[in-house]
């Protein structure tokens, strides 16, 4: 019953049963061996002998095979789609604590995702070097502080720089930042240099009018269509993207604590949601002393939403584990890209 010929002759000559002495073998599938073994019983006519072929293997790379063939959709934005707008959306990178594999994966994403507006939820730096919860920081002379700032910012700028360049290739026109706790770090600093304020405030330091940002400052929110966006720092718990719907009433996504969270709540003007969406940092402990090898539920993730002309959205979640992510049917390593860092 589950007998058959294979469609192309001789597709199974190289592969005849090890007790099959024929010179020219003709080999016919019988059927598979057992449900889900990965092996196939074959038969030589010739000489009657049986035997068996371990097709996991091939399985596994036909599977691939396919995957690559995979017709990725082109994303289009325009009226006949119904898609008006698409903004891709990155949480905290905490450079140059950065997760090296995430970033590969965002920025391959970046490539492909088609979008027109890019969103950066802040602290994109960690600024420790101005960081008040350093021990002694106050006590210790402007000149060595100095030092300390022009290293970071130096390592820092560096990886934003790679991640600029990507954004630069692409289709993206309108690039968005939303100041975070880690970034004004250097605005607090200056504060108490007023002199340094041109040079070390965070938005000239790191240039963000030469990059392209339009800034929303710290605790602000940018608004597009009935979506908001900013940094995240307004509302916390456990369960934060919950008690953001219960404190603002309105649709929000934001970083800020590292772990990702869906929450919807219903309103007199329809559902609202709040959407958390993780970090990009090193989730290393090494990376992270502070926690003193606590265990947190932080991931790495970056989203792209699409905007219809009624203002409504809609938010695709992308998760990154372990440096690895499937983006419209691309499978993407970044455990692999090339890149100096890793």
């Amino acid at each position: 019953m589950y007998s058959r010929t294979p469609k192309e002759p001789g597709k199974f000559n190289k592969n005849p049963p090890k007790s099959c002495k024929c010179l020219k073998p003709n080999i016919i599938q019988k059927g598979r061996a057992g449900w889900g073994k990965g092996k196939i019983r074959i038969k030589c006519t010739k000489c009657e002998k049986w035997g068996q072929i371990d097709t996991t293997k091939k399985d596994a790379e036909a599977k691939i095979i396919k995957s690559k063939n995979v017709n990725i959709r082109k994303n289009p934005i325009n009226l006949e789609s119904g898609i008006v707008k698409r903004v891709l959306v990155t949480p905290d990178k905490h450079f140059p604590l950065e997760d090296r594999p995430a970033l590969n994966c965002t920025k391959r994403i970046i490539e492909l995702a088609d979008a027109d507006t890019y969103v950066d939820l802040g602290d994109t730096v960690e600024a420790n070097a101005v960081s008040r919860w350093n021990k002694n920081f106050d006590k210790l002379p402007l000149d060595y502080k100095i030092t300390e700032i022009d290293y970071e910012v130096g390592e820092a700028t560096e990886r934003w720089d790679d991640l600029d360049e990507a954004l630069d290739k692409s289709s993206i026109k309108t690039k968005y930042f939303t100041m975070g706790n880690h970034d004004v770090r250097y605005d607090y600093f200056v504060a108490d240099y007023k002199v340094l304020k041109d040079k070390y405030a965070f938005i000239p330091l790191f240039e963000l009018d030469k990059r392209g940002y339009n800034v929303i400052p710290f605790g602000e929110m940018l608004k597009i269509g009935k979506l908001h966006f900013y940094h995240g720092h307004h509302s916390g718990g456990i369960s934060h993207a919950r008690t953001h719907l219960l404190r603002f009433g309105i649709n929000v996504i934001y970083g800020h604590h590292h772990s990702i969270q869906h929450y919807e709540l219903g309103h007199v003007e329809g559902t609202k949601s709040a959407t958390s969406l993780g970090c990009l940092k090193d989730l290393s402990g090494e990376a992270n002393e502070w926690l003193k090898n606590l265990k947190h539920g932080w991931g790495h993730a970056v989203a792209t939403v699409d905007f219809y002309d009624d203002g409504n959205f809609s938010i695709n979640v992308h998760r990154i584990v372990g440096g690895k992510t499937v983006f419209y049917g691309e499978y993407i390593d970044g455990n692999k890209a090339k890149d100096k860092w890793l």
